[in-house]
This record gives C-alpha cells, sequence and structure tokens, in this order.
C-alpha cells in the first residue's frame, strides 16, 4: 500500500507542477498579448485620427 500512496502524492504534485506551469505560461502570454494589443492599438487609432485630420 506504500508504493500506491507514495504514486498517489507524486502524481498529485506532478499535477501542481503543470498547473503552476500553466498559469506562468498563462499570465505571461496575457501580458505579451496584452502588451502588443496596447501597442497596435495605439498605433491604429493614431493612423485612424492623422487620417481624420487630413
Amino acid at each position: 500500500m506504500s508504493g500506491i500512496s507514495e504514486l498517489c502524492v507524486g502524481f498529485f504534485s506532478l499535477i501542481d507542477l503543470i498547473d503552476c506551469l500553466l498559469v506562468m505560461l498563462g499570465v505571461f502570454g496575457v501580458c505579451v498579448w496584452y502588451r502588443w494589443g496596447l501597442y497596435f492599438f495605439f498605433i491604429w487609432e493614431g493612423g485612424a485620427v492623422r487620417g481624420e485630420q487630413d
């Protein structure tokens, strides 16, 4: 039984590790998309404003 319980603990700690990595990747991905999204948004808005002023 001890071998099975150790296997379960190892399996669940592996799931925790994967969850942690996914959360870190998710947060990193959101930050990158957010930054690029704002960057392109400002370029597009700036271009649209300049276009309307002409």
